[in-house]
């Protein structure tokens, strides 16, 4: 680039002194990289590490697998298929999300407690005009879940509200909440539509929404009647007292009364006729199923009434009752508690994959069917008490579920829990309507309870038709069609 002159600084006359060569690029020799090369700066460059998600240990067979045989749900094959499809919303934030929705529920449902005292027309009103999404997800006719859908509603908007204020990137938290909010369809469409669509869309519209008990399962927010005012309150736990004590009572006859007998003379009768090992443990299995139901769910009723009575001795201990009826009280709660009955859980029952004896499976059938036949016969025609009945009835129930189980070995299925299952609804019902004079006892208690929990909503029905009549809102005649029918 130099002139003639060979100066330390050169002075150009023209561009035609300037020389300018471009660099030549590599060869395409140069350029290409083989797998030796890329195993090399894979292993030198300290920068490059490798991914952390299953997809470099979770080679594909050389083989191939069937996903629907080979794969499980939680195979790092099946993992590595899926791993886009992961949601955006982590378990840790959710759980961030609904522990904040459920605080802000409980608050919104304290002050919205006022609007019980108002009529439906009025609630939904202030529905339409604070929060109109409340109507997908009730839109009945019954003020307190009127309220608590208002309130749940009005709890996720203030979710949303603090949520994205508080957070650092404001779109991610946006997505986070969509995907909170879609689990449930309606919650999503309450949410997400707009306002003035809901209310476009909700007018004219006659379809009813009922859907406020589902979001409160999904969601794991409790559905307390206590929160707000329940002028029946008294008579449903009377209901609830009633029918825990006759199920309490229902099931222990299951699992060591007069019920248990049945069954277990009839299992030892059954027994004595077959021979196949197999067969017996299908038979022992189904009857210990059965106990087994019977001693769980008479455990979670016993659970239900101790806390029924502590709220009670709690209640009484407020008014200053005297201690004569705490004790009597306390020894309920003692009762249910000792009454319990440990049964061990029954194993899973493996079938053989071929039948040891087919014919012994026939004849056994047929001897079932011919002693439930026989067992109807003395039923129907003798003239038996209380007791003798339910015992009979049990035993022709023992040996219809056990000529299914028999269908179900010959068939080569395990159905047993499903026998067993339908043998313990059939005992709870015939038990429940039998005439032993300490459960009639039981469920007239549970009949009257029920009796009086109607009778006051109906009063308390009249009462309201007969202040709508006085203040000229509803008519003589429409008030004499109601009156008829609600009896």
């Amino acid at each position: 680039m130099f002139n003639k002159t060979r100066t330390l600084f050169p002075a150009y006359s023209s561009l035609d002194d300037v020389k300018v060569a471009l660099p030549k690029p590599p060869s395409r020799a140069e350029v290409a990289r083989d797998l030796d090369d890329l195993w090399e700066i894979h292993t030198s460059e300290p920068h490059i590490t490798p991914l952390e998600d299953p997809g470099i240990n979770a080679p594909l067979p050389d083989n191939g697998f069937d996903p629907l045989r080979d794969v499980s749900e939680n195979s790092p094959q099946n993992i590595l298929a899926n791993r886009g499809s992961t949601d955006a919303l982590s378990l840790e934030t959710f759980n961030l999300l609904l522990q904040s929705a459920q605080n802000l529920y409980l608050r919104n449902v304290e002050e919205q407690k006022h609007l019980l005292s108002a009529s439906v027309g009025e609630i939904k009103s202030e529905i339409e005009l604070h929060a109109p999404g409340a109507f997908l997800i009730y839109n009945g006719a019954n003020k307190d879940l009127l309220v608590k859908a208002l309130a749940l509603i009005l709890s996720f908007e203030q979710l949303s509200d603090q949520y994205v204020s508080n957070a650092t990137f404001e779109e991610t938290a946006k997505t986070e909440l969509i995907a909170f909010f879609k689990i449930s369809p309606s919650v999503r469409e309450a949410m997400l539509l707009p306002d003035h669509m809901i209310r476009q869309n909700l007018l004219g519209n006659t379809q009813v929404f009922n859907n406020l008990l589902d979001v409160f399962k999904i969601y794991g927010i409790s559905e307390d009647s206590k929160l707000l005012s329940d002028e029946f309150k008294d008579f449903r736990e009377a209901l609830v007292l009633s029918d825990i004590e006759l199920n309490m009572a229902i099931n222990k006859e299951i699992v060591s009364g007069l019920a248990h007998q049945a069954l277990t003379n009839c299992l030892n009768q059954v027994l004595q006729n077959v021979s196949s090992r197999e067969t017996k443990q299908v038979l022992k299995s189904c009857m210990e199923n059965v106990q087994h139901l019977a001693n769980s769910s008479f455990a979670s009723l016993s659970d239900k009434y101790r806390q029924l009575i502590q709220n009670i001795k709690h209640e009484l201990t407020q008014l200053g009752i005297d201690p004569h009826t705490l004790r009597k009280l306390a020894q309920k709660e003692a009762l249910a508690s000792q009454s319990q009955i440990s049964v061990i859980a029954p194993k899973p029952l493996e079938l053989g994959s071929t039948l040891r004896n087919p014919s012994e499976l026939r004849e056994l059938n047929q001897f079932l069917t011919s002693a439930s036949r026989q067992l109807e016969k003395y039923l129907n025609s003798e003239n038996l008490g209380a007791e003798a009945k339910l015992a009979l009835t049990c035993e022709i129930y023992a040996l219809l579920c056990f000529r299914d189980c028999c269908a179900t070995i010959m068939a080569g299925e395990n159905k047993i829990k499903d026998c067993a299952r339908n043998l313990y609804d059939a005992l709870r019902e015939e038990i429940r309507l039998c005439e032993i004079p300490h459960l009639r006892i039981l469920s007239n208690n549970v009949e009257i309870a029920e009796k009086s929990l109607h009778s006051a909503q109906v009063s308390r029905t009249i009462d309201l038709l007969n202040k709508a009549k006085s203040e000229n809102t509803l008519s003589d005649k429409k008030l004499e069609t109601l009156t008829k029918l609600l009896g």
